[in-house]
């Protein structure tokens, strides 16, 4: 295990769903918050991933 990561992407929805059907365990769906859209996942060893996207300005 290393630790938390962050991903950022333009189109979070679409995103979740590609890697989601690519067998991805989410932890967390897309779900909006102050700073943006935020989605959770984790791999094979353990390691978590935020996934997000920017709010709008």
């Amino acid at each position: 295990m290393f630790g938390p990561g962050v991903f950022e992407c333009k189109h979070i929805y679409a995103t979740y769903e590609e890697l989601k059907a690519k067998g991805v365990e989410f932890v967390k769906a897309p779900t909006k918050e102050f700073y943006g859209t935020e989605a959770l996942f984790k791999d094979d060893s353990g390691n978590w991933f935020s996934l997000g996207q920017k709010g709008e300005k």
